[in-house]
């Protein structure tokens, strides 16, 4: 099981969780959508997921308020949406699709 978790991304796992994220989802703040992806976005991933690089300028998130009714008297009045950057997305996605290999391994049904 640990060989698997430890072995490097490959960029066919970036394109299927691009196809998993679907073109339809809310807007990033970034303005990138899921369904494109080229060769200097996908060498980028490849060096994210693989340890080659650092996440620190993409790991972020806009935390928005959004007015549910009306009414701005209290906090539950507004619904919290946090806005994530496509790039982190799709890197969680990735990482989110290895573990699912494995779960079933490390968390007993009882």
């Amino acid at each position: 099981m640990n060989e698997v978790l430890m072995e490097d991304f490959k960029e066919e796992e970036i394109k299927k969780a691009m196809k998993e994220m679907g073109s339809t989802k809310a807007p990033r703040y970034d303005g990138f959508p899921a369904h494109i992806i080229g060769t200097n976005i996908s060498k980028f991933y490849l060096k994210a997921l693989n340890r080659v690089i650092s996440l620190n300028e993409i790991n972020f998130t806009k935390i928005i308020l959004i007015l549910k009714n009306n009414s701005a008297n209290v906090m539950t009045a507004f619904c919290l949406i946090s806005l994530c950057s496509m790039l982190y997305k799709i890197i969680s996605k990735v990482i989110a699709n290895c573990l699912k290999m494995v779960l079933d391994d490390c968390i007993n049904e009882t």
